[in-house]
Protein backbone atom coordinates (compact mmCIF):
# COMPACT_ATOMS: atom_id res chain seq x y z
CA UNK A 1 0.00 0.00 0.00
CA UNK A 2 2.80 2.39 0.93
CA UNK A 3 4.66 1.61 -2.29
CA UNK A 4 1.57 2.34 -4.40
CA UNK A 5 1.04 5.65 -2.59
CA UNK A 6 4.67 6.60 -3.18
CA UNK A 7 4.37 5.75 -6.88
CA UNK A 8 1.20 7.81 -7.18
CA UNK A 9 2.87 10.72 -5.39
CA UNK A 10 5.88 10.53 -7.71
CA UNK A 11 3.55 10.41 -10.73
CA UNK A 12 1.74 13.54 -9.57
CA UNK A 13 5.02 15.34 -8.91
CA UNK A 14 6.36 14.29 -12.32
CA UNK A 15 3.21 15.48 -14.10
CA UNK A 16 3.18 18.81 -12.32
CA UNK A 17 6.91 19.16 -12.94
CA UNK A 18 6.46 18.60 -16.68
CA UNK A 19 3.60 21.10 -16.76
CA UNK A 20 5.75 23.65 -14.91
CA UNK A 21 8.68 23.08 -17.27
CA UNK A 22 6.41 23.49 -20.30
CA UNK A 23 4.96 26.71 -18.88
CA UNK A 24 8.42 28.13 -18.10
CA UNK A 25 9.69 27.36 -21.62
CA UNK A 26 6.55 28.82 -23.16
CA UNK A 27 6.75 32.02 -21.11
CA UNK A 28 10.44 32.37 -21.96
CA UNK A 29 9.55 32.06 -25.64
CA UNK A 30 6.80 34.67 -25.27
CA UNK A 31 9.18 36.98 -23.41
CA UNK A 32 11.55 36.79 -26.37
CA UNK A 33 8.75 37.77 -28.73
CA UNK A 34 7.71 40.56 -26.38
CA UNK A 35 11.14 42.21 -26.31
CA UNK A 36 11.09 42.51 -30.11
CA UNK A 37 9.57 46.00 -30.09
CA UNK A 38 6.89 46.56 -32.71
CA UNK A 39 5.09 49.74 -33.58
CA UNK A 40 2.20 50.42 -31.17
CA UNK A 41 0.11 51.54 -34.13
CA UNK A 42 -0.63 47.89 -34.91
CA UNK A 43 -4.29 47.04 -34.25
CA UNK A 44 -5.79 48.28 -30.99
CA UNK A 45 -2.43 48.69 -29.27
CA UNK A 46 -2.19 52.44 -29.86
CA UNK A 47 -5.73 52.97 -28.56
CA UNK A 48 -5.10 50.98 -25.36
CA UNK A 49 -1.88 52.91 -24.71
CA UNK A 50 -3.59 56.25 -25.35
CA UNK A 51 -6.47 55.36 -23.02
CA UNK A 52 -4.02 54.36 -20.28
CA UNK A 53 -2.12 57.64 -20.60
CA UNK A 54 -5.33 59.68 -20.33
CA UNK A 55 -6.45 57.65 -17.29
CA UNK A 56 -3.07 58.15 -15.59
CA UNK A 57 -3.33 61.90 -16.21
CA UNK A 58 -6.76 62.01 -14.58
CA UNK A 59 -8.52 62.92 -17.83
CA UNK A 60 -10.92 59.97 -17.75
CA UNK A 61 -11.64 57.18 -20.20
CA UNK A 62 -11.15 59.32 -23.31
CA UNK A 63 -9.41 58.97 -26.66
CA UNK A 64 -8.98 60.56 -30.07
CA UNK A 65 -9.59 57.29 -31.88
CA UNK A 66 -12.39 57.33 -34.43
CA UNK A 67 -15.76 55.97 -33.29
CA UNK A 68 -19.39 55.91 -34.49
CA UNK A 69 -20.27 58.53 -31.86
CA UNK A 70 -17.34 60.92 -32.42
CA UNK A 71 -16.03 60.70 -36.02
CA UNK A 72 -13.11 63.09 -35.49
CA UNK A 73 -9.51 63.02 -34.31
CA UNK A 74 -9.34 66.71 -33.45
CA UNK A 75 -10.39 66.49 -29.79
CA UNK A 76 -10.53 63.84 -27.09
CA UNK A 77 -13.89 62.22 -26.43
CA UNK A 78 -15.28 59.34 -24.34
CA UNK A 79 -14.11 56.01 -25.75
CA UNK A 80 -17.00 54.24 -27.45
CA UNK A 81 -15.57 50.89 -28.57
CA UNK A 82 -12.92 49.43 -26.25
CA UNK A 83 -13.51 48.25 -22.70
CA UNK A 84 -11.81 49.93 -19.72
CA UNK A 85 -10.20 47.16 -17.62
CA UNK A 86 -6.95 46.67 -19.56
CA UNK A 87 -6.29 50.44 -19.97
CA UNK A 88 -6.97 50.86 -16.25
CA UNK A 89 -4.33 48.25 -15.39
CA UNK A 90 -1.87 49.76 -17.86
CA UNK A 91 -2.42 53.23 -16.38
CA UNK A 92 -0.59 52.09 -13.23
CA UNK A 93 2.69 52.38 -15.15
CA UNK A 94 1.67 54.77 -17.94
CA UNK A 95 4.03 57.41 -19.28
CA UNK A 96 4.71 59.54 -22.33
CA UNK A 97 7.99 57.78 -23.20
CA UNK A 98 8.47 54.84 -25.56
CA UNK A 99 9.45 52.59 -22.65
CA UNK A 100 5.79 52.63 -21.57
CA UNK A 101 5.03 50.50 -24.63
CA UNK A 102 7.47 47.85 -23.37
CA UNK A 103 6.09 48.06 -19.83
CA UNK A 104 2.57 47.62 -21.18
CA UNK A 105 3.68 44.52 -23.06
CA UNK A 106 5.16 43.12 -19.84
CA UNK A 107 1.81 43.74 -18.15
CA UNK A 108 0.07 41.67 -20.80
CA UNK A 109 2.75 38.97 -20.62
CA UNK A 110 2.24 38.71 -16.84
CA UNK A 111 -1.53 38.45 -17.26
CA UNK A 112 -1.00 35.70 -19.86
CA UNK A 113 1.21 33.81 -17.40
CA UNK A 114 -1.48 34.16 -14.74
CA UNK A 115 -4.02 32.87 -17.27
CA UNK A 116 -1.97 29.68 -17.82
CA UNK A 117 -1.59 29.11 -14.08
CA UNK A 118 -5.28 29.60 -13.30
CA UNK A 119 -6.28 27.44 -16.26
CA UNK A 120 -4.01 24.58 -15.20
CA UNK A 121 -4.99 24.64 -11.51
CA UNK A 122 -8.71 24.97 -12.23
CA UNK A 123 -8.89 22.16 -14.77
CA UNK A 124 -6.67 19.89 -12.68
CA UNK A 125 -9.04 20.32 -9.74
CA UNK A 126 -12.11 19.37 -11.79
CA UNK A 127 -10.95 16.97 -14.51
CA UNK A 128 -7.50 15.86 -13.42
CA UNK A 129 -3.85 16.52 -14.17
CA UNK A 130 -3.75 15.04 -17.68
CA UNK A 131 -6.70 17.12 -18.89
CA UNK A 132 -5.14 20.23 -17.34
CA UNK A 133 -1.79 19.63 -19.01
CA UNK A 134 -3.39 18.92 -22.40
CA UNK A 135 -5.52 22.08 -22.19
CA UNK A 136 -2.60 24.32 -21.24
CA UNK A 137 -0.45 22.73 -23.94
CA UNK A 138 -3.08 23.30 -26.65
CA UNK A 139 -3.53 26.92 -25.55
CA UNK A 140 0.18 27.51 -25.18
CA UNK A 141 0.93 26.17 -28.67
CA UNK A 142 -1.75 28.35 -30.26
CA UNK A 143 -0.13 31.13 -32.35
CA UNK A 144 -2.97 33.51 -31.49
CA UNK A 145 -2.13 33.11 -27.80
CA UNK A 146 1.49 33.96 -28.62
CA UNK A 147 0.42 37.14 -30.40
CA UNK A 148 -1.94 38.26 -27.66
CA UNK A 149 0.67 37.52 -24.97
CA UNK A 150 3.44 39.54 -26.59
CA UNK A 151 1.50 42.63 -27.67
CA UNK A 152 -0.92 45.03 -25.98
CA UNK A 153 -4.19 43.15 -26.45
CA UNK A 154 -6.95 42.21 -24.00
CA UNK A 155 -7.78 38.70 -25.26
CA UNK A 156 -5.65 36.71 -22.81
CA UNK A 157 -7.10 38.66 -19.89
CA UNK A 158 -10.52 37.74 -21.27
CA UNK A 159 -9.52 34.05 -21.25
CA UNK A 160 -8.62 34.40 -17.57
CA UNK A 161 -12.05 35.72 -16.54
CA UNK A 162 -14.15 33.45 -18.75
CA UNK A 163 -12.19 30.36 -17.67
CA UNK A 164 -12.73 31.21 -14.02
CA UNK A 165 -16.45 31.85 -14.59
CA UNK A 166 -16.91 28.69 -16.66
CA UNK A 167 -15.21 26.45 -14.08
CA UNK A 168 -17.32 27.96 -11.27
CA UNK A 169 -20.54 27.41 -13.21
CA UNK A 170 -19.48 23.81 -13.77
CA UNK A 171 -18.82 23.47 -10.03
CA UNK A 172 -22.35 24.64 -9.31
CA UNK A 173 -23.94 22.13 -11.70
CA UNK A 174 -21.83 19.34 -10.19
CA UNK A 175 -22.97 20.19 -6.66
CA UNK A 176 -26.63 21.07 -7.15
CA UNK A 177 -27.94 17.49 -7.04
CA UNK A 178 -26.36 16.95 -3.63
CA UNK A 179 -26.26 20.39 -2.04
CA UNK A 180 -26.60 23.45 -4.28
CA UNK A 181 -23.87 25.98 -3.56
CA UNK A 182 -24.70 29.60 -4.23
CA UNK A 183 -21.20 30.99 -3.82
CA UNK A 184 -19.71 29.60 -7.08
CA UNK A 185 -22.47 31.26 -9.10
CA UNK A 186 -22.00 34.59 -7.34
CA UNK A 187 -18.26 34.55 -8.05
CA UNK A 188 -18.95 33.41 -11.63
CA UNK A 189 -21.27 36.38 -12.13
CA UNK A 190 -18.58 38.74 -10.81
CA UNK A 191 -15.92 37.12 -13.05
CA UNK A 192 -18.22 37.46 -16.08
CA UNK A 193 -18.70 41.15 -15.29
CA UNK A 194 -14.92 41.62 -15.13
CA UNK A 195 -14.73 39.76 -18.42
CA UNK A 196 -17.21 42.24 -19.88
CA UNK A 197 -15.06 45.10 -18.58
CA UNK A 198 -12.23 43.44 -20.53
CA UNK A 199 -14.11 42.73 -23.77
CA UNK A 200 -17.82 42.89 -24.50
CA UNK A 201 -17.96 39.40 -26.00
CA UNK A 202 -17.73 38.00 -22.45
CA UNK A 203 -21.45 38.73 -22.23
CA UNK A 204 -21.97 35.57 -24.32
CA UNK A 205 -21.17 33.47 -21.23
CA UNK A 206 -23.83 35.25 -19.18
CA UNK A 207 -26.33 34.94 -22.02
CA UNK A 208 -25.63 31.20 -22.30
CA UNK A 209 -26.13 30.66 -18.56
CA UNK A 210 -29.32 32.71 -18.63
CA UNK A 211 -30.52 30.58 -21.54
CA UNK A 212 -29.97 27.39 -19.51
CA UNK A 213 -32.00 28.84 -16.62
CA UNK A 214 -34.75 29.89 -19.03
CA UNK A 215 -34.95 26.39 -20.55
CA UNK A 216 -35.22 24.93 -17.05
CA UNK A 217 -37.96 27.39 -16.17
CA UNK A 218 -40.01 26.58 -19.29
CA UNK A 219 -39.59 22.84 -18.68
CA UNK A 220 -40.72 23.20 -15.06
CA UNK A 221 -43.76 25.24 -16.09
CA UNK A 222 -44.75 22.71 -18.75
CA UNK A 223 -44.46 19.91 -16.21
CA UNK A 224 -46.42 21.99 -13.68
CA UNK A 225 -43.82 21.49 -11.01
CA UNK A 226 -44.09 23.09 -7.57
CA UNK A 227 -43.14 26.71 -7.01
CA UNK A 228 -40.39 25.59 -4.64
CA UNK A 229 -38.77 23.47 -7.35
CA UNK A 230 -39.08 26.25 -9.94
CA UNK A 231 -37.37 28.69 -7.60
CA UNK A 232 -34.64 26.22 -6.61
CA UNK A 233 -33.71 24.97 -10.08
CA UNK A 234 -34.36 28.02 -12.27
CA UNK A 235 -34.87 31.37 -10.58
CA UNK A 236 -32.47 31.08 -7.62
CA UNK A 237 -29.41 30.15 -9.75
CA UNK A 238 -30.19 32.97 -12.17
CA UNK A 239 -30.53 35.47 -9.32
CA UNK A 240 -27.25 34.36 -7.73
CA UNK A 241 -25.45 34.91 -11.03
CA UNK A 242 -27.17 38.10 -12.16
CA UNK A 243 -27.00 40.03 -8.87
CA UNK A 244 -23.19 40.42 -8.64
CA UNK A 245 -22.96 40.74 -12.42
CA UNK A 246 -25.46 43.60 -12.43
CA UNK A 247 -24.00 45.36 -9.39
CA UNK A 248 -20.50 45.36 -10.87
CA UNK A 249 -21.77 46.50 -14.26
CA UNK A 250 -23.99 49.30 -12.89
CA UNK A 251 -21.25 52.01 -12.71
CA UNK A 252 -20.28 51.20 -16.29
CA UNK A 253 -23.87 51.52 -17.51
CA UNK A 254 -24.32 54.86 -15.71
CA UNK A 255 -21.07 56.18 -17.21
CA UNK A 256 -22.17 55.11 -20.68
CA UNK A 257 -25.55 56.80 -20.39
CA UNK A 258 -23.93 60.04 -19.20
CA UNK A 259 -21.22 60.06 -21.88
CA UNK A 260 -22.92 58.61 -24.96
CA UNK A 261 -26.62 58.18 -24.20
CA UNK A 262 -26.38 54.40 -24.68
CA UNK A 263 -26.52 51.65 -22.08
CA UNK A 264 -23.50 49.62 -23.18
CA UNK A 265 -21.65 52.13 -25.35
CA UNK A 266 -20.17 49.56 -27.74
CA UNK A 267 -21.02 49.33 -31.43
CA UNK A 268 -21.82 45.66 -30.91
CA UNK A 269 -20.93 42.77 -28.62
CA UNK A 270 -17.81 41.97 -30.63
CA UNK A 271 -16.15 45.37 -30.18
Amino acid sequence: MKTQAQKAFRSVRLGDGLATLFAVLLLAFLAGKLVAVRTPEHGDQAAYLELAVHLAAGEGFVTKTLSPFYPTKEITHPESIRQPLLPLLLSLSAGQDLSFFLRAKWWVWSLSALCLIVLYLSIRRVWGRQAAFLTVALLGLNPHFHTYASEVWCENLLILWTTAAGILIHEYFRSERRQPLGRPLGIAGAATALGYYTKASAAALGIAFGGVCLVRLVRSLLRRESNERIIRWSLAPLARFVLPFGLLLLPYVILNVVNTGTLLRNRDLQA
